[in-house]
């Protein structure tokens, strides 16, 4: 809020909205969050190739956002940003214009991490260290591990057997991806 104005958070991303993420698993998770002040902005997964990526989004209703992220090497890492808002003049500019809605991401920090398990344990640790209320990490991990669980068995139910047989063997498979945007 400012200046008795409230500036609406606009989503920045590029990504069309998608609703494969509907799942009761995803919803029980939202609802965790939302009493703990954080929101999943965005979820990207693939878990069809070979080597499964993931892109993870959380939005904390201060400004406070944690991106993590597995590449197609395995790499983990976990950045950690603060989202400031104001209202200002468009920089740039000559002469007299409106007062418009800006948005700057403060870089607060990265970290490098071993494994998606160690990520996701990273994660839940950051989220249940900053709630706005007090949470067992173990309870946040439970509901991590139902949605990559949900969205596994998923993926799995609507591919071939074959595929799923030539996937165990390691031969190449089609790529598929899960991505959504939650929340907007």
């Amino acid at each position: 809020m400012l200046n008795g104005m409230t500036i609406r958070d606009q989503r920045l991303d590029a990504r069309p909205p998608n609703q494969d993420l509907a799942g009761r698993a995803a919803a029980q998770l939202q609802r965790l969050l939302a009493t703990l002040g954080w929101e999943v902005s965005y979820i990207d997964l693939d878990l069809t190739s070979d080597r499964p990526t993931a892109e993870v989004r959380l939005m904390r209703v201060d400004g406070r956002w944690i991106w993590g992220r597995i590449d197609a090497l395995g790499r983990c890492a976990m950045e950690r940003f603060h989202r400031e808002r104001s209202l200002q003049m468009t920089p740039g500019q000559r002469g007299t214009r409106p007062l418009s809605p800006q948005c700057a991401d403060v870089f607060l920090g990265r970290q490098y991490l071993t494994s998606p398990k160690s990520l996701l344990s990273a994660m839940v640790r950051y989220v249940a260290a900053n709630a706005q209320q007090p949470i067992s990490s173990a309870e946040l991990r439970a509901a991590w591990i139902r949605l990559w669980r949900e969205r596994v068995e998923q993926r799995l139910g609507q591919v071939p057997r074959t595929k799923v047989a030539e996937r165990a063997g390691g031969g190449n498979s089609t790529s598929g991806r899960l991505s959504a945007k939650i929340g907007a």
